[in-house]
């Protein structure tokens, strides 16, 4: 492929070649299949912000700063080469094919056709600010919320303006900041819900919502952009493209697949995140995501797709229900009341430590299971045929399970100290008493034995009194 550059029109065709344009270049292919390659532009803004013209067999490239790139005999190339900007964004021939507009009022009449003569494959459901739409017989209207909207339609909003659209198989796109998108191919099929749909964005912020296209053929729905192409299946996915930056994608739901110059990945996780510098340039990793920094990123859309955004505030509340659940303040405040004795508990412990004390000072044993030296002999546990275990279970031995053998004791005496028979408040007997025994003491310090006559007593045990 040979590259000619001219400094002026100077007979060599185009639209502005008789009005010697300044800030003009042209490039001129030879040969046949003379379009192969790439053809790197010179200065910034041919890609992202540039019309597209077409002239006869001539591809012209005009910037907002006023300056020309003319590409004698583009479309005759086979097949057309690609334009690659200095930032490293490419116009691809189905790029150029998607915004090309004719170059002059013959050319729109001999393209001939109306809208009237098709159907619309989707409607503007909500607009904010300025947007248009460009016909494929040039003419252009401001958009409105109801205007229709046909295959090869181009879409552009300004600075402020937003769009969205809903499409016969009830998918949605919507477009902010600067956007330009072409609607390159629609076709669907009510009756069988499958079809194709094809869209190319040169700039701008964007939200897609596929519907019953391509939900199981990534190949069925298609965006194409100046740093890679995305597949989708069944998804919502956002993206920023920046031809003359970095453009991102993130992968709201479902599944995508994204390719560029030269390679190609998956994103099917959550909010997961790619960023692009360039059509020949690695896909970069741009981690994921949350719900909180996709509704700044992509807030400009937020007047014209309410149902994105409120899907994303969902999450956001989601995630912020579960926080709290682990700090509750009512465990906090009711915590204490666990480990803490109640008052009268203590109360009730400190004067039985007195009343043991006291206890203690007068010689009496207060607890005979634990503080009483016990014979093993009358341990029924110890198996002594000496011993009757029915004697042990006599209520006539207990004064606990015999109310008769407490008549002794004095009204309002402390039971613990007064009605064990192994201690002696007066501190005058020395008693030790077989099982089958009863101790009686009373108010005058006697003690006095009452055996049971079903009871058989140790020959070892003998009682002592003091005179």
């Amino acid at each position: 492929m040979a590259r000619t550059p001219h400094d002026d029109f100077g007979g060599q065709g185009g639209s502005n070649a008789a009005n010697g344009t300044e800030n003009e270049t042209v490039i001129t292919l030879h040969g046949e299949g003379a379009g192969e390659g790439v053809i790197d532009l010179p200065g910034s803004g041919f890609v992202a912000e540039a019309d597209i013209l077409r002239d006869g067999q001539d591809l012209i490239l005009q910037n907002p700063d006023g300056e020309t790139i003319v590409i004698e005999g583009y479309f005759n190339a086979d097949p057309a080469p690609v334009l690659m900007s200095s930032e490293g964004s490419a116009l691809t021939p189905e790029l150029v094919e998607s915004f090309v507009q004719h170059a002059g009022p013959l050319q729109y009449a001999q393209a001939g056709g109306s809208m009237t003569d098709v159907s619309p494959v989707g409607v503007v459901q909500e607009v904010e600010g300025n947007a248009t739409v460009t016909r494929t017989d040039g003419s252009t209207e401001t958009i409105a919320i109801g205007t229709p909207i046909y295959q090869s339609d181009v879409i552009e909003t300004d600075a402020e303006g937003a769009v969205n659209i809903e499409f016969s198989d009830e998918s949605t796109f919507a477009v902010s900041n600067n956007a330009r998108l072409a609607i390159d191919e629609y076709v669907f099929d009510p009756e069988s819900e499958s079809g194709t749909s094809n869209f190319s964005l040169l700039r701008g912020v964007f939200v897609f919502t596929s519907g019953l296209i391509g939900r199981d053929d990534p190949d069925d729905v298609e965006i194409d952009t100046p740093v890679g192409s995305i597949g989708i299946r069944g998804t919502t996915i956002a993206g920023h493209i920046n031809p003359d930056g970095e453009s991102q994608i993130t992968i709201v739901e479902g599944a995508i697949v994204v390719s560029n110059g030269i390679e190609e990945t998956t994103l099917a996780q959550q909010y997961e995140t790619i960023t692009l510098s360039g059509y020949n340039e690695a896909i970069q990793s741009g981690g994921t995501l949350d719900s909180g920094a996709l509704q700044s990123d992509y807030g400009s859309l937020e007047s014209v797709a309410p149902d994105f955004f409120s899907t994303l505030n969902d999450g956001a509340n989601d995630g912020t229900q579960d926080t709290p659940a682990t700090t509750d303040p009512a465990i906090t405040e009711t915590a204490p009341a666990q480990d803490t004795t109640p008052p009268a508990e203590e109360g009730a412990a400190a004067d039985t430590t007195a009343t043991d004390e006291a206890a203690a000072t007068d010689g009496a044993v207060t607890d005979p299971t634990v503080e009483a030296p016990v014979d093993p002999a009358l341990d029924a546990t110890t198996g002594d045929p000496a011993l009757d275990p029915a004697a042990l279970t006599d209520p006539a031995m207990d004064p606990v399970l015999d109310p008769s053998a407490n008549a002794g004791f004095e009204q309002g005496a402390d039971y613990n100290n007064t009605s064990d028979p192994f201690a002696d408040p007066a501190g005058t007997t020395n008693t030790t008493t077989d099982p089958g025994t009863t101790a009686d003491s009373g108010a005058g310090g006697t003690t006095s034995t009452a055996p049971d006559p079903g009871a058989t007593t140790d020959p070892g045990t003998t009682t002592e009194t003091a005179p």
